[in-house]
């Protein structure tokens, strides 16, 4: 085996699921491994290997999993798990010169020395050195523990020093101004009681020294704020008055939106009961011969010939609660006389509305016109279309007939329209 993770050690944060945590560092044996729990205020607790957890690894020396814990709820964020190693610092392999052994048996005791390097370097990188740079050549041996020292650098080495501290009384005498910038000398007696007097010059109140709700509305000077010293908003964001007179930041509303009140309040409504139209022209369509069945049946949106343009025919509503009104008109004759046209309206391939019409005659011209209100509840693009056909397969024309007789006194438009119109009803 060879050692390729140089880091003996592997720590592993909480997520409130996780019990089974992996390590890629190879263990002799289980005793091998150790595991402490830090806690959310980084309080460090050793755990006990069988009783807090368990080591699983597939075969020695080897990588492997803890599951933790044993019983219980899953280490929770906040938390963490420190898995590292740790070796007794023994040989214990014995190689004879007049007998063989196994090449395995060499490389794992050569393996185990570089672990415990590793393991020493991983100490080391947590104990406070001098710099390689320093050539004072202190001596870093800390001193026997005394209540009530400190620490500090001595003559080349660390010692632990007593503080320094005096008893002192108030004195009785007429009290007495201290300046806030420049005092004069005083003995250790002369502090400051209750009922001394302190002057502060002009210009040395800084804004740490003001407590807090300290300046009132009296303070503040008319027209002073200006606005450099609002606080920053996101973009488009209004200050609004709420009912105890405090402000806040009203958030821009939604795209078509408008500011609306209530009489108590303002806040962001759609706009009015037409959002937005879009007209479509559709052009014209002659010698055509598909069929739409005139039955129980529904309309297919494969069934008949599309009239308006797929580029023509799409919308995005605004709201998801809006409604959309479809108006559709158009001139058309059919060959056969007594044969009905029928128009069938479609959102997407959904089928939401049919109506027909009937000339009386053949090839008699009949204007015809339809509306139709649907309800997408969606803010997605929406595609409408309306196909046109016969029961029949007899030939009909829309917006134009070569073959009508000028003595019919008209002619048929070859353009008419198709509106989608979004509703905040």
């Amino acid at each position: 085996m060879t050692v390729s993770s140089d880091n003996p050690k592997v720590t592993i944060d909480g997520n409130d699921m996780a019990t089974v945590f992996g390590f890629d560092f190879a263990i002799f044996a289980d005793a091998d491994l150790k595991v402490v729990h830090t806690d959310a205020y980084d309080k460090e607790t050793p755990l006990a290997q069988g009783v807090d957890y368990t080591v699983a690894v597939t075969a020695y020396p080897g990588t492997g999993s803890i599951t933790y814990p044993v019983s219980g709820d899953p280490l929770p964020e906040g938390e963490k798990l420190t898995l590292y190693r740790e070796l007794t610092a023994e040989q214990q392999t014995d190689l004879n010169k007049q007998k063989a052994y196994y090449p395995d048996t060499l490389e794992a005791a050569l393996d185990r020395i570089v672990m415990l390097v590793q393991q020493a370097e991983e100490l080391l990188s947590r104990v406070p050195r001098l710099p390689v740079s320093d050539t004072s050549n202190i001596g870093l041996d800390l001193p026997v523990p005394v209540e009530g020292r400190y620490l500090r650098y001595g003559a080349g080495k660390i010692e632990a020093a007593a503080l320094a501290m005096a008893d002192g009384s108030a004195s009785d005498t007429t009290p007495r101004p201290v300046s806030g910038t420049a005092g004069a000398t005083g003995s250790a007696a002369d502090y400051a009681r209750e009922d001394h007097e302190h002057l502060l010059p002009d210009g040395v109140v800084t804004t740490a020294k003001l407590a807090d709700d300290a300046v009132e509305t009296t303070k503040v000077k008319d027209d002073a704020v200006t606005l450099a010293k609002l606080a920053h908003a996101a973009h488009g964001d209004l200050l609004l008055y709420g009912a105890g007179g405090a402000p806040s930041a009203l958030a821009i509303g939604a795209d078509g939106t408008v500011l609306k009140s209530d009489g108590t309040t303002a806040a962001w409504g759609q706009a009015g009961p037409v959002v937005q139209t879009i007209i479509a022209k559709v052009g014209y369509e002659n010698g055509s011969s598909e069929t739409i069945p005139r039955d129980t049946s529904t309309p297919l949106a494969s069934e008949g010939r599309a009239l308006v343009p797929t580029n023509a025919n799409k919308i995005t509503p605004k709201y998801d609660a809006s409604k959309v009104k479809i108006d559709f008109s158009c001139s058309a004759f059919v060959s056969t006389a007594g044969t009905p046209l029928i128009f069938a309206f479609f959102r997407g391939t959904t089928c939401i509305g049919v109506a027909e019409a009937t000339p009386n005659s053949a090839k008699e011209g009949v204007s015809f016109y339809a509306s139709v209100l649907d309800e997408p509840n969606t803010v997605s693009q929406v595609e409408y279309q309306v196909n046109v056909g016969t029961p029949d397969g007899s030939g009909f024309a829309i917006n134009q007939n070569t073959d009508i007789p000028t003595s019919y006194g008209w002619k048929m438009s070859e353009n008419s329209l198709f509106v989608m119109t979004e509703l905040a009803i």
